[in-house]
């Protein structure tokens, strides 16, 4: 509760129902992104955002429709780590914009794990056109020819070039995406 100082309770978690699965969490991903194991020691993905059933929680009992089976071989903090951007770009795209098919969005120099989530975030989101800008052309040129962007700007040392670049390629962009604070 507001202006009261955290505190530390044991909540029963009741028994799942027949659609649900009990996950003991292992590792989570900006509060939402949970790794886990099922009590069968199947690892799995899921978004908790369901009262009362809350990422802090020791264990959750999940919708059976919402678990995401992973590799044995998953390393729990790594993915659960890498869904958060991904989450991030997905969420501000649909959620905070509304993205619409007319709209042109902008990546702008991030992470790659990042720049790749948002690009496909937007292609499945139905973006227009999909411009990504960043240092690194072999990246660049990658998503560019497995489809997952239309356009893309190099990042280099000439400021005055990168400026008329931006002015003719990114003129009309509707949406910027750009994790860096």
């Amino acid at each position: 509760m507001l202006g009261n100082s955290p505190c530390y309770k044991v909540i029963d978690v009741p028994s799942p129902t027949a659609s649900q699965g009990q996950v003991k969490v292992i590792a989570v991903g900006v509060r939402v992104n949970v790794v886990g194991k099922l009590s069968n020691g199947e690892k799995v993905y899921f978004i908790a955002t369901t009262p009362p059933n809350r990422s802090m929680s020791a264990r959750i009992n999940v919708d059976q429709n919402m678990l995401v089976p992973l590799s044995e071989a998953a390393d729990f903090v790594v993915f659960a780590d890498t869904m958060s951007p991904g989450l991030r770009s997905c969420f501000a795209l649909r959620e905070r914009v509304h993205i619409q098919h007319v709209e042109t969005i902008l990546i702008l120099d991030i992470t790659e794990n990042l720049r790749q989530l948002a690009a496909a975030s937007a292609q499945l989101l139905d973006a227009k056109y999909v411009i990504s800008v960043e240092r690194n052309s072999f990246n660049l040129y990658q998503l560019f020819t497995d489809d997952k962007i239309d356009s893309f700007i190099i990042l280099n040392d000439d400021e005055t070039q990168f400026q008329q670049v931006m002015q003719k390629e990114a003129a009309d962009v509707d949406i910027k995406i750009n994790d860096l604070w």
